[in-house]
Parts: C-alpha cells; structure tokens; sequence
C-alpha cells in the first residue's frame, strides 16, 4: 500500500508542490501563533516559589509634616525602626497570626526591585534581591520553597548581623548557575558569601520563576505581610483585622493606610499580561479557523477532483476502505512533510531571534535577560512540544478535508465515477 501511495505521490509532483508549499506556510503561520500562547500559559503554571495563600498585607503610610497628628521628634531614624519594630510585634500578638515580617521596597511582586551580580569560576548571573531585616523570620513568614535540606527557619538564623556589612552574607536561588549549586559560593569579586540556597521566585506577574537573593537591610518599608493560621475564614478575619489594625497600630507618625490577602497585591500587575493573554488567545483562534478553513477546503476540491481515479481504482478491485485510506495517508505524509519543513525553517529563526519573550526585548531588562536565557534552556522541550501541537493540528485538517468527500466518492459506482468525468 506504502508503494502505490509513493508512487501517486510522484505522479502529481506538480500538484502536490504547490500543496506542500502551502502546507509549508501554514506550518510556520502557526507557529508564530502558538509560540506565544505555549509561553504565556507556561509561565502561568509555573509555581511561584512561595506560599501566597493565608499571607496578608498591612499597606503603612506616613502623616506629613501639615497633618495635625505629625510629631517631628518621631522622624529620629532610630525611634523610626523602633516604631516599625512595635507594630510588627503588635500584629504578630493577634489572634489567628502565625508569624509576620517587614516586606520593604524590594521582594517577589515589587516593581522597583534591583538585582546584585554573582560569579562563580567563569560564571555570571544577577539575583533579583530581597531586602531582609534580620530577625524578622521573613523566609518563614512567605515559605519559600526549600530546597537542599535547608528549612526556613534555617534560614532566617543564618541571616544575623548588622545590614550592609562585607561581605555580604546572602541567601542566593540554588538554581542560580545552570547546572550548578549556588551553596557554599564564596563571591570574593562581589563580596558575597552565600550562606543559604532557596528556589526559583517569581518576581512579577508575567515572569518566569527567577534567582533571588536577600540584602540585609533595616525596618523602613512601607508594608508588613503577615500569615494566618490555617482554617481561619477571611471574609471574618479580614475585617475585623483591618478594623483593629486602624485603631491599634498608628504608632509614632505610622498608620495603616490598607490590609489586602497578598494575592490581591500579586495582581495589580496582572490586567496587562492578561489581557495580552486573552487578546491573543482569540486572535489566534480567529486566525487559525480561517486558516485551517482555507486548508480543509484545498484538500476537499483537491480530493473531488479525483473522481475518475476513485473509480479506475474500484473496478480493479479497490475496496472502499482501501481507497479512504490511501487518500488520508496521502495526506498525512505530505503534512508531516510539511511540519517538517516548516518547523526547520522557523527553527533557523528561532536558533537567531530566540523564543517569544513576554516581556519585551529591552537587553538590560534583567526580566529580559532571564526569560531569554530560560527558554534557550527549556528550548527543545518548548520547540518539541508546539512542533507536535502543530503537526496533530495540520493532520486533522487535513484528514477533514479529505475524509469526508473521500468517503462519499468511494460510494460511487464505477461506472457512474467514469462516465460522469
């Protein structure tokens, strides 16, 4: 059977040509549309390498130097952190809290986070960083994803001593050097010793999962995350929390401006890469309906136009189901074909101006340059996996299009199939 559809195949060289050049197009126009929806919905599965579920976040605000209730003695920089300091204890104190930190101006979600650079022999990668007041049990307050036996309350311990010493004693992702461990890294160039390894953190919404690592620092942000218990009802907790923290936590020239679940705050972000999300979701599929539309309607006329050899083959014998078959299989190698070709020709794009990039192309991005460099990574399983999306895809249409009028025609007698052509 392989030998009489080779050998079909070779007698329509013209024609199915010009098919497989349309095939061929139609491969690598799906691509293009694909490409960015297997990235966006992959980098939406990722796990973010902490716990948002029963975090909270207290929202502080300063009186200015007009309001009625502003104290210049309390702008003293010490008495500032000890006033930071007492509401953290505060709300630890509250029922249903299980521990809480200070979340300052960096950390997973801020938008004015910055990055430190690590070496390790030829290696370099930059860490986005996440400032840390010692003490504060900030890795047991979002819990971190643990990696190489070290817990977080680990460490936090290993977080002690004066903010902004050398050098640096961090806690670095352990996945920051491909193929290599981050633990034990003594960065004499950069002054950082690495005295605890985490996961991967995604850091804003539409990122992959990132290196962090932490910067010690003093109290002086302007939010405090704090973790429930497990069990507690937020549509309760929440108000009343949000009610007593108004009345019991202005201290000094502070007060609580808002308290949001973190995942709220995760999200502020999020409309944007969304809504890209959904604007390409359907413009995708509005494109790919019209374009499979136009492919299934080539081979349905393609395969009607074959009437006379449908019926030459069935008075020597062709059964039904043989014909069927011989045309689909026609079909499904010249799409695969054309899978293949039309995946090596984007392929040779790729391999020059990499995979879709979510956010952007702006080289001194660090989102940019790691997104870049974890798809060239991930590059064979992200290029295997829509190649095959792709050749299913085009194997239906396809098979739709010669299936049905393929049945149809080989139902016809012979002699009707001849005399009428």
């Amino acid at each position: 059977m392989l030998r009489m559809i080779f050998k079909m195949l070779g007698a329509r060289k013209r024609r199915y040509g010009w098919l497989l050049t349309e095939l061929v197009l139609v491969t690598m126009i799906v691509w293009v549309l694909l490409d960015p929806l297997v990235v966006l919905l992959s980098i939406e599965s990722m796990p973010n390498g902490f716990d948002e579920r029963n975090l909270y976040r207290v929202v502080l605000a300063d009186y200015n130097s007009h309001s009625s209730r502003f104290r210049s003695e309390e702008m003293n920089p010490v008495k500032a952190r000890e006033n930071r300091w007492s509401q953290l204890r505060r709300i630890r104190a509250y029922p249903g809290v299980e521990s809480a930190t200070f979340f300052g101006n960096t950390g997973p979600f801020w938008q004015s986070s910055y990055s430190l650079r690590f070496q390790k022999d030829t290696l370099v990668t930059d860490a986005w960083v996440m400032e840390v007041v010692p003490g504060s049990d900030y890795f047991q307050t979002l819990r971190f994803t643990e990696v190489g036996g070290q817990t977080n309350e680990q460490l936090d311990r290993l977080l002690q001593g004066e903010p902004f010493e050398q050098p640096d004693r961090v806690v670095l992702s352990d996945a920051a050097f491909p193929g290599q461990s981050a633990r034990g890294l003594n960065d004499t160039v950069n002054q950082h010793q690495v005295v605890g390894t985490t996961a991967l953190v995604r850091m804003r919404v539409g990122g992959v999962p990132m290196p962090v690592t932490s910067r010690l620092t003093y109290p002086s942000g302007q939010s405090i995350l704090f973790r429930v218990r497990d069990g507690i009802d937020e549509d309760k907790f929440l108000p009343a929390f949000t009610e007593w923290a108004r009345n019991n936590l202005q201290v000094g020239n502070s007060y609580v401006r808002s308290v949001q679940p973190f995942r709220d705050f995760m999200h502020e972000d999020g409309d944007e890469v969304r809504q890209n999300l959904r604007v390409r979701t359907i413009l995708a599929g509005f494109f790919l309906f019209f374009l499979f539309m136009g492919v299934t309607g080539t081979f349905w006329m393609q395969t009607r136009s074959r009437r006379e050899e449908i019926g030459i083959l069935k008075s020597f014998g062709a059964t039904r189901g043989t014909i069927v078959r011989s045309l689909l299989a026609e079909g499904g190698i010249l799409a695969t074909l054309a899978v293949i070709i039309g995946c090596l020709l984007y392929l040779q794009y790729a391999m020059k101006e990499g995979l879709y990039n979510p956010l952007g192309n702006n080289g001194n991005n660090i989102y940019t340059l790691y997104s870049g460099r974890f798809w060239f990574e991930y590059f064979r399983t992200h290029f295997t996996v829509i190649s095959l999306i792709t050749w299913v895809l085009l194997q239906l249409v396809v098979c739709l299009g010669i299936w049905i009028p393929a049945r149809n025609l080989s139902r016809i007698p012979p002699t009707e199939a001849l005399h009428e052509d």
